[in-house]
Order: structure tokens, then sequence, then C-alpha cells
């Protein structure tokens, strides 16, 4: 049998909540049916608290603060890890690139609602908010 090096991409992201303990999110254009968590792919060699910082800023104008881990998550059909960082704000108003942001808004998401905001059970904030 011949070796195949990995195939995986590792990707992150951040929760990031306000004073009002809402959620920032963002839409996409090839996923408007659901908002995410602000994130993306990491760069070769590029530290994934570094990664989640620049993402982070590109999607939405804001400046972020990695202060823990709150899961690593695998996708198998798509071999990706995925790192989801907790974050504190430190500086910044939302600004979008529109090329690739649909919209980006800090939304209250609880148990009533979430289901309404996030329509995709790998992207579940629940487990990530407790």
């Amino acid at each position: 049998m011949k070796y195949e090096p990995p195939k995986h991409a590792v990707s992150v992201s951040a929760l990031v909540m306000n004073e009002k303990n809402e959620v920032l999110l963002l839409r996409t254009h090839w996923r408007s049916d659901t908002w995410e968590m602000p994130g993306g792919n990491v760069e070769v060699g590029e530290p994934l608290d570094k990664a989640v910082c620049r993402e982070f800023l590109e999607e939405t104008g804001i400046v972020i603060r990695p202060v823990g881990i709150t899961g690593v998550y695998y996708n198998a059909t798509k071999y990706n890890l995925s790192v989801v960082f907790k974050a504190e704000y430190v500086s910044g108003e939302i600004k979008i690139q529109p090329e690739e942001i649909k919209e980006a808004r800090y939304i209250e998401i609880n148990n009533s609602n979430i289901d309404q905001y996030i329509t995709r059970p790998q992207q579940n904030l629940g487990r990530l908010m407790q």
C-alpha cells in the first residue's frame, strides 16, 4: 500500500460576545441560509491564535484577543479540523467585505431562537456558550 500524506484543512473561528451577551455572527454569500461565527482557514505555518485574529478582522473589521478554546471539532466528510476560540473584543466597528460577507451583527441567541439563526447542526452555538 502506497503512503499518502494527510490532506486535512484546519480552520478557526471565534465566539465573541458584547456587554449584552449577544454573539457576533455573520452570513456569507455561499452559506446565506445560516449565521455563523467569523473565521476561516489557517494558512500554512500560521499559528492558530494569529489566524483567528486575522480572519475575524478580515470578516468583521473587529480586533479580538483569544482567551481560550471552547472546542475542537472534526468534519470527516470535508477533512476539516476546526478550532473554536472564545475571544474578547479589543477594538473596531463592524465593517464587512461585501464580496464575501452578506451581513454581520450582534444577535441575542437563546434556546427559543437558536434554530432560527443557526440552521446547520455542525455550527451549534448552544454547546459553546455554556
